[in-house]
């Protein structure tokens, strides 16, 4: 991948894009939250959110209106791997976003470790990490 185009894909996400850390709720034998990163652009032209999906991988959704007076929402997204390498190869170029990047990518190795109990302690610091990236991601902060 060229320099210019992850410099571009930086700024993109830097303006319509979200870095989030979510949580699904324990399940099964499992009884603490599964922490998982996302990245995702959401743009009304379809020729961004398609080249995104070509250059990175990922998913593409489609949100169609019924009023015709407006343009159909895309949406591209990735998810905890992929994700993080994405956020890897853009975080130099990064303007806004960066704090958020670093957070996720943390969070990230945090879960590759494949540990199959958690610690009081580590389930602390990964929700903790949630809570960081929630507070980046505040509105008027």
């Amino acid at each position: 991948m060229e320099v210019y185009e992850l410099a571009y894909a930086a700024a993109t996400v830097d303006c319509d894009g979200t870095i989030g850390i979510r949580a699904q709720k324990p399940r099964g034998t499992r009884n603490y939250p599964y922490y998982y990163i996302m990245v995702g652009v959401a743009n009304t032209n379809s020729v961004l959110i398609n080249w995104l999906h070509k250059s990175f991988g990922g998913s593409v959704y489609i949100k169609e209106y019924r009023n015709d007076s407006w343009k159909n929402l895309y949406m591209w997204s990735l998810s905890t791997q992929q994700a993080r390498e994405f956020l890897v190869d853009i975080l130099p170029y990064l303007k806004l976003k960066w704090e958020q990047a670093e957070t996720a990518i943390e969070l990230c190795d945090r879960i590759s470790r494949g540990v199959s109990k958690l610690s009081d302690l580590e389930l602390s610091e990964r929700s903790a990490l949630k809570e960081a990236v929630m507070i980046l991601n505040k509105r008027g902060v």
